[in-house]
């Protein structure tokens, strides 16, 4: 394609947007503040700039003469991405002028108000700002937080003064949000929009440990086992509606909800990929690239891969399943049990690496994507 990408970050989410880019021919630069990450030795040049500082990172955009930024399951650089799109005139799934809301997940729950799915929530920056809250047990955490740091679900206000100091630690704005918990099966909605359409919609089953706080998860699957032809419908509606007060009219959004009696509530939103590597369990599955399909729509404004898709549900059933360890382990392959076959299989880690912390509870070391 003759284009310039520059990519923030170099975790292995953003391998797999190394890859997508380099198998289009693309000319791919890289960022980021820790120079150790994979996807440093895959990318035609490497610059060590916190992906937060946005002046260093539009410098370095603007040198590169790149046609476009982009990340892959990195919260933290969508407000980066939108500003520096925004400076040099490049297109960007997000605009700024919708981060103020994106950036604080209670603002969004009141400007999605009495929407059907939206829950009951209250914020605070200490444990005395909640006394009124009634409706336990409940969720706690950073109403600008991202990949479950800091969540923590109470059943008295108690355990919220307990937790409090902890939670809070992962929040820059040192606000808390505390909302009603939802009981029922997590499932993940990817979608992508294209031109103001809901042009892709896949829902998964979204399966977290039990015994650990924060919903750490275990493992995904597609065809949903526990969403039937009615609730497909509202689901569909409701991400669409979401999508729309939002302003999301060209991207990649993904959706965390449960279903509560056969009623999808809504748990989290955000426009950029997961930090799973659905696209992959998507791809096995559906046999559709939605890296592909996002880099298409930056460089042209078209997909030719959404146009041409075939995807259906499929036959089978299909599981992507990470596999964990404690924070500190010395990891070892010999260690684990692989499902036999795989469609695919990845580990983070070499033998004799430690195993590094970032829940505090369980670790992804890898991933495997099989069918059954």
């Amino acid at each position: 394609m003759g284009k310039r990408l520059l990519v923030l970050g170099i975790g292995p989410s953003q391998v797999d947007l190394i890859s997508a880019a380099k198998d289009m021919e693309m000319e791919v630069f890289a960022c980021a503040r820790d120079a150790n990450g994979p996807g440093r030795l895959l990318v035609d040049e490497f610059r060590q700039i916190d992906i937060m500082d946005v002046g260093a990172v539009t410098a370095y955009a603007a040198e590169k003469k790149v046609h476009f930024v982009f990340s892959m399951g990195l919260e933290g650089a969508i407000p980066t991405i939108a500003n520096v799109s925004d400076a040099l005139g490049l297109p960007s799934f997000c605009r700024v002028a919708n981060l103020p809301v994106l950036q604080d997940k209670a603002r969004w729950r009141e400007a999605l108000g009495d929407m059907e799915g939206n829950v009951p929530y209250a914020t605070g920056r200490t444990p005395e700002d909640f006394t009124h809250w009634r409706k336990y047990p409940a969720i706690l955490k950073p109403v600008d937080g991202s990949g479950q740091r800091g969540v923590y679900r109470v059943n008295s206000h108690k355990e919220l003064e307990r937790v409090f100091v902890d939670a809070v630690k992962h929040s820059r704005k040192k606000e808390l949000l505390l909302e009603e918990f939802v009981e029922g099966p997590e499932v993940s909605v990817n979608t992508f929009m294209h031109k103001g359409c809901l042009r892709f919609a896949v829902i998964s089953d979204r399966i977290s440990y039990s015994e650990y706080p924060g919903g750490i998860i275990r493992e995904h699957h597609i065809p949903s086992q526990v969403v039937d032809d009615e609730v497909e419908k509202a689901i569909k509606t409701l991400v669409t509606e979401v999508n729309r007060k939002m302003g999301f009219e060209n991207g990649h959004v993904y959706f965390q909800l449960k279903v509560q009696d056969g009623s999808p509530k809504l748990i989290e939103f955000t426009p950029r990929f997961d930090g799973c590597h659905m696209w992959r369990l998507i791809y096995e599955s559906m046999g559709i690239d939605l890296r592909r399909v996002a880099l298409e729509v930056l460089s042209t404004g078209e997909s030719e891969t959404l146009e041409h898709a075939q995807y259906q549900v499929p036959e089978g059933n299909f599981t992507l399943r990470f596999i964990s360890d404690k924070p500190g382990t010395v990891f070892d392959q010999g260690n684990y049990e692989i499902p036999s076959n795989p469609l695919y299989l990845e580990w983070y880690y070499a033998n004799g690496d430690k195993v590094k912390t970032v829940t505090g509870y369980l670790e992804k070391v890898g991933y495997i994507v099989f069918k059954e």
